[in-house]
């Protein structure tokens, strides 16, 4: 009868034969294999069972249990999990639950970025960071998530800049970021580090956004002498957004009214910023000053404005819907009224130049 006899840790002395060269294989291969326990989401789609070997080239390399390297498109990738890195999947965890737990994933990522020597994993999480950051209303840290990338990072982490940021934190963090966005611009060439660079600095520097806000119509309802509406008039969106969303639905507080100035707010700050985010955001306090509170003097308003947003946001049959249901109770706002044909011309030229092209 054949043995195998335990000499020491690692070691072991077998007779030859076709079974135990066998059974040495399958031992050598159970030690040598490499765990293959990380995960990739692809469009929102898990991939298991596979090793995230790098990403370059505007592709992730991940190789499959069977040992087949797969290349999807960064563009594609909305999640990660590592065995070698439990905070990714931390993270991940926070953003699947329900709700989201913008702020717990920052957390997490920022653990993960801490413990990571791969250059290539530290630019996607820093990339990952920028958005989330936004959403978890950690407005600096968007930012310098952005300034920690490298100019040989990803062409596609700098494609969009957190310029909502920059416009949504107060005038304090907004020298603060400008002078870190300045030092930052000192060590970067040309490039499109640089251009997203400058963009976000031109923003930071800006101060209160008047020209921005110099083709803005409010309806003839509102109130002049509005706390919130002199902030709009004087191009305090940040100030405008923050003041009148918080006093939605508050005892006393007009409430179609503060939907109405809020979206108004929020509409600027995304034109400025060219920030879908903050463009939705206007959609949202819009949408419901239309659509369910109707029948108030500021409903036209914000049914101009929403079509507006649509509009802006590339929705051009959405835009032309509400423009439609708009001038059927605009009434005798004729302002407002100027301002909905003004659209409908810009609109219609849009979507000319989209046909001819």
């Amino acid at each position: 009868m054949s043995s195998i006899r335990i000499l020491a840790r690692g070691q072991w002395n077998a007779p030859a034969g076709p079974v135990c060269a066998v059974i040495a294989a399958i031992l050598w291969l159970s030690l040598a294999a490499p765990a293959m326990g990380d995960a990739i989401a692809i469009d929102g789609k898990w991939l298991r069972d596979g090793e995230l070997e790098e990403i370059s080239g505007g592709e992730v390399h991940f190789m499959t249990d069977r040992g087949t390297v797969q290349r999807h498109p960064l563009g594609r990738l909305t999640g990660v999990r590592m065995d070698d890195y439990a905070a990714l999947g931390e993270a991940e965890d926070a953003l699947a639950a329900s709700p989201p737990d913008f702020n717990a994933a920052v957390d997490a990522y920022g653990q993960a970025l801490q413990q990571t020597e791969r250059a290539w994993l530290e630019h996607w999480i820093n990339h990952r960071l920028v958005d989330l950051a936004v959403r978890a209303g950690q407005f600096e840290e968007a930012v310098e998530a952005f300034l920690r990338l490298p100019a040989d990072a990803e062409a596609l982490y700098f494609e969009r800049p957190p310029t909502g940021a920059v416009v949504r934190v107060d005038d304090d963090a907004q020298q603060r970021l400008a002078d870190r966005i300045g030092d930052r611009l000192e060590q970067v060439d040309a490039g499109p580090l640089r251009e997203a660079l400058e963009r976000l600095l031109e923003l930071a520097e800006a101060g209160p956004a008047e020209d921005i806000g110099s083709d803005l119509v409010l309806a003839a309802a509102v109130p002049s002498d509005d706390e919130v509406t002199q902030m709009i008039r004087d191009g305090r969106f940040r100030e405008a957004a923050e003041t009148a969303s918080g006093r939605v639905g508050q005892s006393g507080e007009p409430t179609a009214l503060r939907l109405y100035q809020a979206g108004v707010a929020y509409l600027q700050l995304g034109k400025l910023a060219d920030d879908s985010t903050l463009l939705k955001e206007a959609g949202v306090h819009l949408g419901r000053c239309f659509f369910e509170y109707g029948q108030t003097p500021y409903a036209a308003g914000a049914g101009v404005e929403l079509g507006y947003v649509h509009q802006l946001l590339g929705r051009y049959g959405i835009a032309d819907g509400l423009y439609q249901r708009a001038a059927a109770v605009v009434g005798r706002d004729q302002d407002l009224r100027e301002r909905l044909e003004g659209l409908q011309q810009e609109l219609e030229a849009l979507r000319d130049g989209n046909e001819d092209g």
